[in-house]
Formats: structure tokens, sequence, C-alpha cells
């Protein structure tokens, strides 16, 4: 199942973003067990209760207290499966999409058909940036203890003209972060818009292509590769995928995101 961890609106940035709203959150559903309380303490209580009755206490009555106390253990856990997280921006939130299924919701249709029993966690927040995700990591991993973490974020990052180096170093962080809580890591790429120049551009992209040499992570080398500069493919900003353009960013994260499963 696909749910929503984007609970926090981010201010409104200084500049252009990848970002405007986030979705509504959906909560995550989580099952119980029972955890078997301790016998000396149920001892104590029938014991009590006996003692102040001056006669031992019937089977109805142990039954009752042993059950209360049981009761008083029962706790969440964790699903069954192993979680796929998606730590992104709007590119994945499916900012401007309405009812049609993001590239994240595909990815979770695609398990089920190929019977991967994976849940998938879209902690995805429109115009979040890589020091915002780099924050919101640490009780993301903590609650949700993913398997695999697909990192898409930069692309605010360039919007704003933020150093590379800041984003280099966020994005780093975030994967020591990931491997440290024996999850795997995807890096996913982005680029920018050509009008930023040919210097910042292309620093912008050696960012992506130096992590992913230097860690040796699963790199999706591109998120938009055949999207971007496709405009039936993008919505009216030219910055956001349509739904038409939700396909092809799955189909570019699949080869790579499938190899680890």
């Amino acid at each position: 199942r696909v749910t929503s961890d984007a609970t926090v609106d981010l201010p409104a940035p200084d500049g252009p973003t990848i970002a405007a709203d986030s979705p509504a959150a959906t909560p995550k559903l989580t099952s119980s067990r029972i955890v078997s309380s301790p016998s000396g303490l149920v001892t104590f209580f029938v014991s009590e209760r006996a003692s102040r009755s001056g006669r031992a206490p019937s089977m109805m009555v142990r039954f009752s207290i042993i059950a209360c106390l049981l009761l008083a253990f029962v706790r969440p856990v964790a699903g069954a499966n192993p979680t796929i997280m998606v730590v992104g921006d709007s590119l994945s939130s499916g900012y401007g999409l309405g009812a049609a299924p993001s590239w994240v919701a595909i990815l979770e249709d695609q398990l089920a058909q190929e019977a991967y029993e994976y849940d998938v966690v879209n902690a995805s927040i429109a115009g979040d940036t890589s020091s915002g995700g780099l924050s919101r990591l640490p009780g993301l991993l903590e609650r949700h203890m993913p398997a695999i973490v697909i990192i898409e974020l930069g692309g605010n990052d360039g919007l704003r003209g933020q150093p590379p180096s800041l984003l280099k170093s966020n994005l780093a962080r975030m994967i020591e972060l990931v491997i440290a809580s024996g999850a795997r890591p995807v890096l996913a790429g982005m680029q920018m818009p050509p009008n930023y120049g040919p210097g910042y551009t292309e620093q912008f992209a050696r960012v992506y292509t130096t992590l992913a040499a230097e860690t040796n992570v699963a790199f999706v080398p591109f998120l938009l590769e055949g999207v971007a500069l496709h405009p039936e493919l993008m919505q009216p900003d030219q910055i956001h995928p349509n739904p038409a353009g939700q396909r092809p960013m799955f189909e570019n994260v699949w080869p790579v995101l499938s190899a680890l499963l």
C-alpha cells in the first residue's frame, strides 16, 4: 500500500520552486500484538484479591484479571512487509495531478502485479529541499524502518540557486544515514534548465553522478529523462509532469529499483 507521510506544509520559498502544496496524508495502518504480562504481576493481583475476600478467587475472576493485564500491554508494531520509502519533493508528492496516480502510486501497482510484498511510504513534501529532507530523515527512518529509501531531492535547491556543494553535502549525509539504518538507498538524479547557465547546470548535474560513483549506491541518472523536454508531458508551469508524464518517470526508476527487490 502507498502511505503518505506528507503532513507538514513548508513556508513559501523566496523564489520559484518545484513545489506548491502537499497532498493530504493517508494514515499508515499498523497491526497490533499482545505481549505477555509478567506472571509475578498476575500472581500479585490474584493473591491480593484472595486475601481481601478470605477465599480463593474464582476461575472467572482469574480470567478477568489476566485479560485486563494483557490488554494493558497491547502495542502497535510495524507491518510484516518490508517498506520502500520515497523522500522527495513535489515531483513525487503528486502535485497538480488531482485524482491521477503519481509515479509512486504506479510503483505500488507494479509491486502488486509482480507479487513483490512491499509497502510503500511516500514521504515527499512539495517545496522540500535537500536541507529539509535531511532534517526529516532521521525521524522517518525511525518511524517506518524502511528496507529501501529512494532519495528524490535537489530540484528546489537548484531553482533557488543554492550552492551545489551544499546539495552534495546534504545528499551525502542522507545516504550515510540510510545505510547506517540498514536500508539501501536509491539516488534519483536531477538537472537544471539551461537558462541557469552552463556553469551552474553542469556543477549541479555533477553532484549526482559524483555521489553515485563515490558511494556506489543505486542510481537513477535523471528522474525526468524523456519527460522534461516534452511539453505534452508537462503541466502548464513546465516544471511538474502531468498525469501522462508519471509513467515515464516510473519507468526511469523501475529498472534500478527492481534490481534491489
